[in-house]
């Protein structure tokens, strides 16, 4: 195997499905702040609003419609992944836009009974939701996440060759998933800036690790995909121009844009 170029295609695949993740959930802040009258600044990692006077319904509805955008995504790309079953670029970086989709919606979940910064928290105290409801959506989010990254983290099995032994399993995973996690959660963080809330710096340093939940599950999984995956033997030029796109695009967006 060649850990290097598996490792730098599945940390570009893995950046660019982060960007993707997180300007989606932002736009789905801002397509609803603008289809209900407000007047929205979509940043990178926020959404500005000026309007001081919305109704409650609004904001609830604006603030939910960012982890439904994430928990939409989840799907799609996880019901493409689970469907197709190949081991190339496209199907790389739609297992991280299904993972990180699925991070986002239900860690927002868990979030709820602990800061009403996120999202879900807003809504939560918005509501005056009791306690017992928060915690229990914030033990459905826990539960749910665990069971969709083990049933969609598999996946990673179909970029390892078929036959092979536990030891060349392992070392095929932690350039799959571990090293890109952890070096690619250190660029989102980096690309998070500035930050408007601690939260924003939090979250790309921390929540992607919840994805390595799936290693046993790798390390177990036959795959049924025969051919050697292409990422393996060169830089794949087109994640590389994606990353390239979504970080220029998530510059942009620092500025803000109305």
């Amino acid at each position: 195997m060649n850990q290097k170029y598996i490792f730098a295609n599945s940390l570009f695949a893995f950046v660019s499905a982060f960007a993707i993740t997180t300007i989606l959930h932002e736009s789905g802040h801002f397509i609803s702040y603008y289809l209900l009258g407000a007047h929205p600044a979509l940043h990178h990692n926020y959404v500005q609003v000026s309007d001081k006077n919305l109704s409650t319904l609004i904001v609830v509805i604006s603030a939910l419609a960012g982890p439904v955008t994430s928990m939409v995504q989840a799907f799609v790309f996880g019901l493409f992944v689970t469907k197709k079953g190949g081991n190339d670029a496209k199907h790389l970086l739609f297992l991280w836009l299904s993972l990180l989709g699925a991070v986002n919606f239900f860690g927002y979940l868990m979030l709820t009974p602990f800061t009403n910064i996120g999202d879900t928290g807003r809504v939560a105290e918005l509501l005056t939701l009791s306690d017992f409801i928060q915690l229990m959506i914030a033990l459905f989010g826990i539960v749910f996440l665990i069971l969709f990254v083990l049933k969609i983290g598999k996946y990673f099995a179909n970029f390892i060759p078929q036959n092979s032994e536990k030891p060349l399993k392992g070392r095929y995973i932690r350039a799959l998933l571990m090293y890109p996690i952890i070096t690619g959660s250190l660029i989102n963080a980096v690309l998070a800036l500035p930050v408007v809330a601690a939260l924003s710096l939090i979250y790309p340093v921390t929540s992607p690790y919840v994805n390595l939940t799936a290693y046993g599950k790798i390390l177990h999984t036959e795959t049924n995909v025969n051919k050697t995956s292409p990422l393996e033997s060169k830089f794949n030029g087109n994640l590389i121009l994606i990353t390239a796109l979504c970080v220029i695009l998530n510059r942009i967006l620092a500025l803000g844009v109305s």
